[in-house]
């Protein structure tokens, strides 16, 4: 505190791993399909005692700090005044790395003949790893003016800076590999990034918020809100599209999707009555959103190029395999009363 201003520091971390097992042998093919040697970590990446994993294996991370910096006014400036600008840092570190099994069958003696003819041979797990970070650096501020006791107008501003870096290494699915083997971590880190999950970017928006409220008395306001908001898109790790550079999922922008963006319009009244013992409120608000991302109970089916066809028709292609499931709508609304 100083002349009548307040400088503040909030800063703060967060460290988490989460892991995970989820059986894989459904039809109960294995006697014992979790055979995890004593005290051995079933992600942990020495392979000891786990050569009997018939499971996918997900171990996931995340490192989170942030900064944040305000100065306001503790004594309100001409006495109708009230501020506050800041700034804030913040970076997330999350990679996830995950192992899937994958059974083989032996030589089959004929093009018809079943699995269960000649049996299990071997099981490998494709390895996946995962990268992901972002920071955000943000600039902001906020002016109140008081005129009275009873009316209150507000405005605020908030300048966005978001870095993201995405990708992914991909082990191959070897055949010639031992009975439930998998591929290390270190040796996924090594491996070609796939080109179709490649992010490094940066994306900046300025939002802001308006709003007004005025007391007719002590036990009746009212009140409106006006403001706008950002979120980056995300982006499309999909376990079947590893290849899915140039596919109309790619093309289409489903892997690396737009970003978000919202405007909400809000207004009310609130009361309170007989000394305070009873409380009525109502309010209605308006949110309009662009590229909001929800999710999709099906799995979606996507092509394996995207070519336009002539005469206006839709693109075609061959079926390439189905994603993971998620959609994408341009425009939404919702609505409250």
């Amino acid at each position: 505190d100083l002349i009548g201003q307040q400088l503040t520091y909030v800063g703060g971390r967060l460290d988490g791993v989460s892991r995970a097992v989820a059986p894989e042998d459904g039809g109960g093919f294995l006697a014992v399909p979790f055979g995890i040697g004593g005290g051995v970590d079933v992600v942990d990446q020495s392979t000891a005692g786990q050569r009997n994993i018939f499971a996918q294996l997900t171990s996931s991370q995340l490192h989170q700090r942030f900064h944040e910096v305000r100065l306001q006014n503790s004594e309100r400036i001409l006495g109708m005044f009230d501020y506050v600008v800041g700034y804030l840092n913040l970076k997330a570190n999350t990679p996830t790395l995950l192992y899937t099994p994958t059974s083989r069958c032996g030589p089959l003696p004929t093009s018809g003949a079943a699995c269960t003819t000649t049996g299990l041979t071997n099981m490998n797990y494709a390895g996946v790893y995962r990268i992901r970070s972002d920071e955000e650096n943000s600039y902001f501020g906020n002016l109140t003016l008081h005129l009275g006791d009873r009316t209150e107008l507000s405005g605020g501003l908030r300048h966005i800076s978001f870095d993201r870096v995405s990708g992914l290494q991909s082990a191959g699915r070897s055949g010639a590999t031992l009975l439930f083997d998998r591929e290390t971590e270190a040796s996924l880190r090594a491996r070609t990034p796939v080109a179709s999950f490649n992010v490094d970017d940066t994306n900046k928006k300025t939002i802001y918020m308006l709003s007004a409220k005025h007391r007719f008395s002590d036990d009746v306001m009212v009140y409106s809100t006006f403001g706008t908001a950002f979120r980056p898109g995300n982006i499309i790790v999909c376990s079947r599209c590893n290849a899915a550079q140039g596919t109309a999922l790619n093309a289409g922008g489903f892997l690396i999707m737009p970003n978000e963006t919202s405007k909400s319009i809000e207004a009310g009244i609130k009361t309170t009555m007989l000394d305070r013992t009873v409380t009525l409120n109502l309010s209605v608000y308006r949110q309009e959103f662009k590229n909001f991302t929800i999710i999709s109970p099906a799995q979606i089916q996507f092509l394996s190029a995207y070519i336009p066809a002539s005469g206006g028709n839709p693109a075609t292609g061959t079926l390439a395999s189905f994603t993971n499931s998620f959609a994408n709508n341009f425009i939404s609304f919702a609505n409250n009363f």
